[in-house]
This record gives structure tokens, C-alpha cells and sequence, in this order.
């Protein structure tokens, strides 16, 4: 599974990547087609906005034009203020309803359906248009102002409901479990696409109204959800052991109990961690077919390999492979780093990069039946098929769709999961408060005998 919810998510792509209004199937992987798609409807979008104002101008200008001189100039600034409001007012109303939508993310048939019946009603709109256009002359600036605030909200969220929806549907049949999704919304940067802060449009006057706008630029996606938990595995890089510190005056004493190597690693794996990696996520499983596991972290000192922390964990469902691939739920064997971090609920003070975003709220039950609730509270991405310097809820697989991705180190919900590790909600707090990119955190992770090689 992926992360925090034994074993759901994203485990690899679809059999059929359905077509979303818009898109097609250009949001699976969210590649270089997928942005021109967006920028190209961004752009139809705003040259149809560019014709309605000079339409409604070309109008607003012919009734001021009636008006008295002093009338006038009050009517064009009050035409000004409202303007300005009215275009933050589309924004936020835009953004709201983004929320919301979210929340409960449409499936791709129904994200298709809602196209249909937006078209069905464009017809009736636009003559409506036509006929109140005219009437809505003297007002015509302020109700362009919020049209152009709300499509500039729309094209500027990193990823759509449809989008969302549709990695929900993904996730809930690939891995048996019905997870309920959100993805966008983060609140803190992501290391890759760090978050720009969107800037306020502004509106400048004239003799006529003249809307100016910054854009701001979109972060990257998606996520992985819940119900099977994404599993995108990553980065080697466990957290340090917190609690191996090191005793000054016992150094020496305590030289003949640290071992020079990793205890039960043999030399083929010992072999794939860097010489840079000063933590590691010792992931041990109780066998090839076992989703029980255990979890040591480890500090690297002169004298050699330090103990710290112990806890139980979960692994997949089936237990572990050396060729992972999307839905064949077992764990990757290998070393892989460990650089971001995310979750649902605020940073708890981790060195690591943090994303915290709703896209990493889940439901829904795992294999032994058990809520998954809470499973992505706390996240760390393992970099296998995932790119480092990402969000754990970026889309990008580098070894392709088909070798999965979203593996990660999340909370525990009580049994099995698609791919990932779980701890406790307490270790994995202080597993993410442990870890130090400076360190070069690993995780080293498989069934005993595998490790033993």
C-alpha cells in the first residue's frame, strides 16, 4: 500500500486511464501535454473574456456617454472601487467552491456528465447574455471584474476535482479498500514546486476600466490517497535513531557494542548505502511472505553503526519482492533515501521538507477491516519510483507507471498495507522528527534473508 493506510493507494497505473473532460488522459502522468492542455484552455478561456469586455466596454462606453460630465466621473470611479471588489469577490467565490468540490471529488463519468450538461445550459446562457447585456450596460465593468477574478481562480489551482476523482476511483479499485480523497490545498511549500503565493489582481482606471492581474504560477500533484495509500516508494533515508546519543565520557566504553556494521545486513546490500549516510531506517520483515516487520533506526559515529530507537510495524499485504510492480501488494526490497514529508496534520517540527495538505486525508477500511482513518496524518515519502524533492503526493514515477509508486513510512492503522511501512502514531512522530536531510537519511528494507545478502 502506500503510505498511512495499510496499503492503499496508488500502486501503479490503471489498466484503462480514463479521459477527463479537458485533460484526457494527460493527468495520470501530468507531463508536458498535460500543461499545454492546461495553458491552451487557459488561453481560449481568456481571449473569450477579451472579446465580452471589449463588447461590454464598447457598451459601458456608450451609456456614460450620455451622462452628465460630474455624474460621469463619480459613476466611473464608483464603477472603479465596485470593479475591484467584485473581481477579489470571483476569486474567492471560485476558490470556495474549488474547496468544496475537493471534498467530494467527482468520478470521471461524472466529471463527463457535469461537461454535458454545462454545454446543454451554454446555449440557453449565452442568448440569455445577449439579451442582458445591453440592459446591464452601466454595471457591465464590475460584473467583467468578477468573471475575470473567478476564471483566473480556476486556472491557476494546481489540480482539478476531476483529477482528484479520478485518483480516487484509481485507488479504490486497485486496492480494495474505499478511500476518501483530497488532494490539493497544501499549506506548506513543496520542494520541487515550491508554492508561490497567488497576488492580489488589481483593477486600474480610466476614462474606461482596465483589469490588470498577476497570475501566479500552480504547484505539482497529486496524490496519492488513502484507501490503499499511494505507493510511491522512495528514498532510502530513515530517520536517525533519536535516541542514540552519544555519551562524551562513555564513547569509548561503549566502542565494543557498536557494531562496524549493520547487524543482519549482508555485503550485496550493505553495499547500496551511500558512504554519505549518517541515519538509517532499518526495516526488517519477519519473513518473504510476512506483512509483520521491525523497524530500528541506526546513527553512523566513528566507532561505527549506533542503535537507537525499536518498533513494530506493518509492511504489504503480501510481504516483499525485489520487483515491485503497481497492485502486486508487497514491499520493495532495497536501500532507498528518505528526503520529504508530509501529512494531513501540521509539521510536528521535522527538518525534513514538509507538505501539509488535505490531499492526505483517507477513509475507508484496510484488509483486516480496520478504519484507515488518521493513516496519513504523518508521511515520509521512500524515493522509489519517486522523485526526491517532491511532495510524497507528486505523481512523477520515473521508472514508469507500471513499477508503482507512493510507497511510504506513514502511521499505522492495524494490519497490512498496499506496499508501504506503518508505525504507530507515536514513532512515526518521532521517526519525522528524528530524520536530518544533513544526514543523509536511508532506509534499508526487506525480509531477513533478503537483507542478509
Amino acid at each position: 500500500m502506500t503510505t498511512k493506510s495499510s496499503g492503499s493507494p496508488p500502486l501503479g497505473a490503471p489498466a484503462r486511464i480514463p479521459a477527463l473532460p479537458g485533460l484526457g488522459t494527460t493527468w495520470y502522468e501530468r507531463g508536458v501535454r498535460y500543461w499545454l492542455r492546461r495553458v491552451s484552455g487557459a488561453v481560449l478561456w481568456f481571449a473569450v473574456l477579451a472579446f465580452a469586455c471589449y463588447i461590454a466596454l464598447a457598451l459601458y462606453r456608450s451609456f456614460r456617454g450620455d451622462l452628465p460630465s460630474g455624474v460621469r466621473t463619480v459613476w466611473d470611479w464608483a464603477q472603479v472601487v465596485v470593479s475591484c471588489v467584485a473581481l477579489v469577490r470571483g476569486w474567492v467565490v471560485q476558490r470556495r467552491g474549488h474547496r468544496r468540490d475537493l471534498l467530494d471529488p467527482p468520478t470521471p463519468s461524472e466529471a463527463r456528465g457535469r461537461k454535458r450538461d454545462r454545454t446543454r445550459r451554454s446555449t440557453g446562457l449565452a442568448l440569455a447574455g445577449r439579451i442582458l447585456f445591453p440592459i446591464a450596460a452601466p454595471v457591465l465593468p464590475a460584473l467583467l471584474a468578477y468573471a475575470v477574478g473567478w476564471v483566473l481562480a480556476a486556472f491557476t489551482v494546481r489540480e482539478y476535482p476531476s483529477e482528484v476523482g479520478a485518483r480516487r476511483v484509481e485507488l479504490t479499485s486497485s486496492s480494495q479498500v474505499t478511500p476518501r480523497l483530497t488532494i490539493m490545498a497544501s499549506f506548506t511549500r513543496r520542494p520541487a514546486s515550491p508554492r508561490r503565493r497567488l497576488r492580489t489582481p488589481l483593477i486600474v482606471a480610466g476614462t474606461l476600466v482596465v483589469l490588470s492581474v498577476t497570475l501566479a504560477g500552480c504547484g505539482s500533484t497529486h496524490a496519492e490517497s488513502a484507501g490503499g495509500a499511494r505507493e510511491s516508494t522512495g528514498a532510502s533515508g530513515t530517520t536517525q535513531a533519536r535516541p542514540g546519543r552519544p555519551a562524551p565520557d562513555s564513547a569509548e566504553s561503549a566502542a565494543p557494542v557498536v557494531p562496524t556494521r549493520l547487524p543482519g545486513v549482508g555485503p550485496e546490500t550493505l553495499a547500496g548505502i551511500p558512504g554519505n549516510a549518517r541515519q538509517v531506517v532499518l526495516v526488517t520483515g519477519r519473513g518473504k511472505d510476512s506483512p509483520v516487520s521491525q523497524v530500528v533506526l541506526y546513527r553512523r559515529t566513528g566507532a561505527g553503526w549506533e542503535r537507537g530507537a525499536t518498533w513494530p510495524a506493518h509492511n504489504a499485504l503480501k510481504g516483499w519482492t525485489d520487483d515491485h510492480h503497481a497492485g502486486d501488494l508487497r514491499s520493495p526490497i532495497g536501500v532507498f533515501t528518505l528526503t520529504d514529508a508530509g501529512g494531513l496534520r501540521p509539521d510536528p517540527g521535522t527538518r525534513l521538507p514538509y507538505d501539509r495538505s488535505v490531499g492526505f486525508t483517507i477513509a475507508g477500511t484496510g484488509f483486516e477491516g480496520e478504519p484507515l482513518a488518521g493513516s496519513f496524518d504523518y508521511v515520509v515519502a521512500i524515493n522509489y519510483n519517486h522523485e526526491p524533492g517532491t511532495s510524497p503526493l507528486d505523481w512523477t514515477r520515473p521508472l514508469g507507471a507500471g513499477k508503482g509508486g507512493g510507497i511510504w513510512l506513514h502511521v499505522d492503522h492495524g494490519g497490512p498495507t498496499h506496499g508501504c511501512v506503518s508505525l504507530a502514531q507515536e514513532h512515526m512522530e518521532e521517526l519525522i522528527r528524528t530524520l536530518d536531510p544533513a544526514q543523509h537519511p536511508v532506509i534499508v528494507m526487506g525480509d531477513a534473508k533478503s537483507l542478509a545478502r
